[in-house]
């Protein structure tokens, strides 16, 4: 495993390469030390013209303490590679919004910390796989601490980032723009604070559709629908109605009304499927989960698509 990983470059060469041979090193080293397990517990299947297999009634630590150590600072060193991968990250995070430029500007002073940082830890002149190297456990420790603070700035300019988002579309860019850096332990504690804010978001934006749909309805019984209901170039804002496009077929314009209005309500709800944290199993969540598929099966149904006037188009 030494010369496999070469102590010298595998904390200095690539990341991605030295990712990868640390994985198969792992994996290797505990494959070995499973099958003295998994050998020691079934000595019986090895039992040969009756006579017994003598029981291994040894410490498996007389044997594999060094190997355990020397599993554990592998470990370590896939830690940090995987530290490096997220942080360096920063780099590329640009914050939008009213303050994206001041945060932003914020992101790049930890960025450049970091790479400071990972750099006096790697060109330590020590062995990094010597495990009689205590120096390179205080480094260690050291390191760890520096991330840590890292990664706590990291969660408060997502929050404030969060607080900044005008609406639940501009909140999943935001949830995008940091990716795998929430699922860092100090920036995932922050960032499970806000989750259940894009629940409160979406039930609003569920309540606003909810109107649009009723306005809809309204409008279709008030009017001559095929002369008059059309729809919206430019579709429907946050804040109401909107007249519609007179150019288009009536029963077009209504499936095509239809179609947005529901993906305004599916694409929010199918981005909630690839969070992390489980938004919608609360009970909070439920209730917005019952009133998006009550909506979604009001605007599928095939009587309201062709005429909207019909009694099997309003809602309770």
């Amino acid at each position: 495993a030494r010369v496999y990983l070469v102590p010298e470059e595998v904390l200095r060469g690539e990341l991605s390469e030295g990712l990868m041979k640390v994985q198969t090193t792992l994996e290797t080293l505990q494959l070995f030390r499973s099958t003295y397990d998994e050998r020691r517990a079934n000595l019986s299947r090895y039992q040969r013209n009756g006579v017994p297999v003598r029981p291994w009634d040894f410490s498996p630590l007389l044997v594999f303490s060094g190997l355990d150590c020397f599993i554990n600072r592998v470990r370590s060193i896939k830690d940090i590679l995987l530290t490096a991968v997220d942080l360096l990250k920063l780099d590329k995070l640009e914050i939008g919004g009213v303050r994206g430029r001041a945060l932003s500007q914020q992101v790049q002073v930890l960025h450049r910390g970091f790479v400071e940082t990972f750099k006096l830890f790697t060109e330590k002149p020590y062995h990094c796989l010597d495990l009689n190297n205590k120096e390179y456990e205080e480094d260690l420790r050291e390191f760890k601490l520096k991330v840590d603070d890292t990664d706590r700035q990291v969660g408060a300019i997502f929050c404030q980032a969060f607080e900044e988002t005008s609406g639940l579309e501009h909140a999943f860019k935001v949830l995008d723009m940091f990716g795998g850096l929430l699922e860092r332990p100090w920036v995932a504690t922050d960032a499970l604070e806000r989750f259940p804010l894009l629940v409160s978001m979406f039930d609003k934006e569920l309540d606003c559709c909810t109107r649009l749909y009723k306005k809809h309805i309204q409008t279709a019984e008030e009017r001559e629908l095929d002369n008059l209901l059309v729809i919206s170039q430019s579709f429907l804002t946050s804040s109401g109605w909107a007249p519609v496009n007179r150019n288009m077929p009536a029963v077009a314009g209504r499936l095509r009304w239809a179609q947005e209005l529901q993906l305004r309500i599916l694409t929010p709800f199918s981005k909630f499927r690839h969070l992390s944290y489980p938004c919608l199993e609360s009970a909070e969540g439920a209730r917005v989960i019952h009133k998006y598929e009550e909506l979604t099966q009001l605007l599928n149904r095939k009587d309201f698509q062709r005429n909207p006037t019909v009694n099997g188009g309003k809602m309770e």
